[in-house]
């Protein structure tokens, strides 16, 4: 063992003699800087993916994803945002679950995601969520502090899967001389200003615009292919979305067949107010929606031994009657509200209740 090892020694040696690189070249440390005021990309070697970058004081401190890594969550320090240098790590290693040390599985590309880093009242502080099993389990969401950016760090792990819920990316046509900007939402306004001015653009009124990447319903695709509606309706549409859990997303696009909007303020009236709305997926004839009612709705002491005296169509053609509701390729859906849907997708319900004489007698609605 002592003579290979000797062996290996005495072939590295003589390949650093006879490399056609000097030693000096071999130990070159990468600069970005190029000394006159400019300089060249990569600033980094590595991988550095979804890098945050704040400042404090006069230094710049940046975070990025690591993955299943460890150490993780690598921090680095910059005073010109071209040269930077290792200042720390936030994450040690993963605790909370057997699956990172390769026992009862892994949890390979798991780990840090999206990483954030902010400072506040002294203190520094990382973000990120830990997904698992891409999507099959829920995983975690950990926030890391320190009062230094070389640590030590603490971590503290939630049960839940916090993320950014950008679910509609817009390509801000940019000005002459300036180059497109993609902007995600919702966003808060000053995100959206931001973007504006990089792209060029003055008033968010006569921003135009492409749809990039969409990730909301099928049916509120359709409808925004159709007609460019102003920036304000498409994130206050896309923030009213991202509130609602998959079930109340599903649901939603059963109401926009049933509402029939037309532009993207009146959806999002329709997704702040889903509670005004029944919905029963999965149901699509009279006879389905009457045994749906009178088996499973808990309206009823259902007795199957007298299965065969229920008439589950004429109930349940009774009770679409008598709620003006309908079908869809997603189920059953019936409105409760008081006011005309006309009123509710209105851009303000509140002000169209005020201007109604009374109220409107005859609800529709499950008695």
């Amino acid at each position: 063992m002592m003579y290979k090892t000797m062996k290996i020694k005495k072939i590295l040696v003589a390949m650093a003699l006879f490399s056609p690189f000097s030693f000096a070249e071999a130990q070159q440390v990468w600069t970005p800087d190029n000394g006159d005021g400019t300089f060249t990309n990569p600033l980094m070697w590595g991988d550095w993916p979804d890098p945050d970058v704040i400042r404090v004081g006069d230094e710049f401190y940046m975070v990025s994803t690591s993955m299943h890594y460890v150490p993780g969550s690598p921090v680095a320090k910059s005073k010109d945002l071209v040269n930077w240098e290792m200042v720390g790590y936030a994450v040690d290693r993963y605790d909370e679950d057997p699956r990172y040390d390769m026992q009862g599985g892994t949890l390979y590309l798991n780990g840090s995601w999206a990483n954030s880093i902010r400072y506040h009242n002294g203190r520094f502080y990382v973000a990120f969520c830990t997904p698992y099993g891409w999507g099959t389990e829920k995983g975690n969401f950990c926030i890391c502090e320190a009062d230094k950016p070389e640590g030590p760090w603490k971590r503290t792990v939630f049960p839940e899967y916090l993320y950014d819920n950008s679910n509609l990316g817009l390509k801000i046509m940019p000005a002459e001389g300036q180059k497109p900007e993609l902007l995600w939402l919702p966003a808060s306004e000053q995100q959206i200003r931001r973007t504006l001015l990089r792209a060029g653009v003055r008033d968010a009124g006569t921003a135009q615009y492409t749809i990039d990447a969409f990730f909301l319903q099928k049916e509120v695709g359709e409808l925004l292919d159709e007609k460019q509606d102003s920036l304000t309706a498409l994130n206050a549409m896309s923030s009213a979305i991202a509130k609602l859990d998959e079930k109340g997303q599903n649901k939603l696009e059963a109401v926009i067949v049933f509402a029939d909007p037309k532009n993207a303020a009146q959806i999002c009236q329709l997704a702040k107010n889903l509670d005004l709305f029944s919905f029963i997926p999965g149901v699509h004839t009279p006879e389905e929606y009457g045994k749906y009612m009178i088996q499973e709705s808990g309206r009823f002491e259902y007795d199957d031994n007298l299965d065969g005296f229920y008439n589950y169509k004429s109930y349940g053609e009774h009770r679409i009657q008598q709620e003006d509701g309908c079908f869809s390729a997603y189920g059953y859906v019936a409105y409760r509200g008081m006011l005309s849907l006309e009123e509710l997708m209105a851009e303000d319900p509140a002000e169209q209740t005020q201007q109604n004489q009374g109220p409107v007698m005859g609800m529709r609605g499950f008695s």
